[in-house]
């Protein structure tokens, strides 16, 4: 069992409230987007061969579950968090987790 003298004394390290983590979210979302725009820029899918793109697609694609789950499991930290502290670091990672589902659907559907 876990025992803490206070569960609001915890501080995030990164200092990640709302703010900070929305803004560093921001620049995050823009350095994808921009990877996925140069790489149509630079036609790097369309040179690969069939064989290569499937495994590529293969490979990865099912990854967006794993994501997902891993979200799920921030869910029951999250509801189960002695503190708002801690609460709020499984939000935040859940976050991320969907967000890096969405960007592996969406690479999947830029195949």
């Amino acid at each position: 069992m876990l025992k803490s003298s206070d569960w609001e004394g915890f501080r995030d390290p990164k200092k990640f409230w709302y703010t900070t983590y929305v803004s560093n979210r921001k620049k995050l979302a823009e350095e994808v987007e921009n990877g996925f725009e140069y790489t149509k820029e630079l036609e790097i899918i369309e040179n690969l061969s069939p064989e290569w793109v499937n495994a590529m697609r293969d490979l990865y694609t099912p990854l967006r579950h794993l994501e997902y789950g891993e979200n799920v499991q921030m869910q029951h930290v999250i509801r189960y968090a002695m503190g708002s502290t801690i609460e709020q670091c499984a939000t935040f990672k859940a976050y991320d987790k969907t967000g890096r589902a969405q960007w592996i659907l969406l690479w999947a559907m830029n195949m």
